[in-house]
Parts: structure tokens; sequence; C-alpha cells
């Protein structure tokens, strides 16, 4: 199965304790064959000098009807003999998805001084399904906008 990675470098939660901002995302169209599973997340700060804040991280599921506004993301080839990705990828969204699905996929937390890296044995990730958006957003535990880099790694099937 082809493999890919799609990440942004010092992009900022929002400034609200508690209120989920979506950093990177993750899209499947509405086209037969378009859907992954999620291999990896990384987040750590990012910046000159990381602050000392907790930050509340979640993957959450959203369809594509409105799936916000953000600079696209093109998906890096883990293997450069790959063929191109089906999915396509968003990050630093400016404008959050009006529908999120209730319950999140994972939950996780950081210190924005350190690194969180999640990983999923072969065939456990979370599925990207077709025609849907899988996010990954960040909360701030103080109210003050975290920077952060984060990424993804998956693998389309």
């Amino acid at each position: 199965m082809p493999a890919f990675s799609i990440s942004a470098y010092d992009v900022e939660t929002g400034a609200v304790v508690d209120t989920f901002k979506s950093l990177l995302g993750l899209k499947a169209a509405d086209t037969v064959g378009h859907r992954a599973r999620i291999r990896s997340l990384t987040a750590g700060g990012a910046g000159a000098a990381a602050q000392d804040i907790q930050v509340a991280l979640r993957l959450v599921r959203s369809n594509n009807t409105t799936d916000g506004t953000a600079t696209a993301v093109t998906p890096e080839k883990l293997d450069p003999d790959s063929v191109a990705a089906n999915l396509s990828g968003k990050k630093d969204y400016s404008a959050e998805p009006t529908v999120v699905a209730s319950v999140p996929v994972w939950e996780g937390s950081i210190n924005a001084r350190g690194t969180l890296v999640k990983e999923w044995l072969p065939g456990e990730g979370p599925v990207v399904d077709r025609d849907s958006t899988m996010l990954l957003q960040g909360a701030p535990g103080i109210t003050t906008a975290v920077p952060l880099s984060v990424a993804m790694e998956f693998e389309e099937f």
C-alpha cells in the first residue's frame, strides 16, 4: 500500500482555553477508492522559544460539505517510486469545518516544550473514509495561541 505524509510547521492553536482549532486535515474525495488509514501522528512545539503550555489534541471526522478554509498541502510520497496520493491535505485553518463529529477518534495531550509521536499497529489506525476529512485539532490550556509543528503519516488502501 502506498504511504504518504502531510505536515505543517508553526501552525497555531486558537487562543481560547479548551477550544479546538483545526491544524491539519486529510481529505478523501467522493470517489470510489479514496480512503486511507492513518499510521502515525507527530506534534511538538514550534518557534524559537516553545512555551510551557499544555495542549489538548484530538483526531475528529468531518464531512466534506463545508470542510473549512485552509492552505492546501500536497502529500509527500514516503517511497519515491510510489504513485501520487489520491487524498489531499490542508493546514492552518482560517475557517473551521461546520460539521464535526461529536466523538473524537483519538485524544491526547502534550506540553508545547515536548513532542508527541502516536503510532498505530499495521491495520489498526483510524480510517479516513470516502467523502470525509480527518482533522487533527489542538486546544491550549491557557488563553495563549500555541505554535506547533504537526505531521500525519497515512497509507491508502
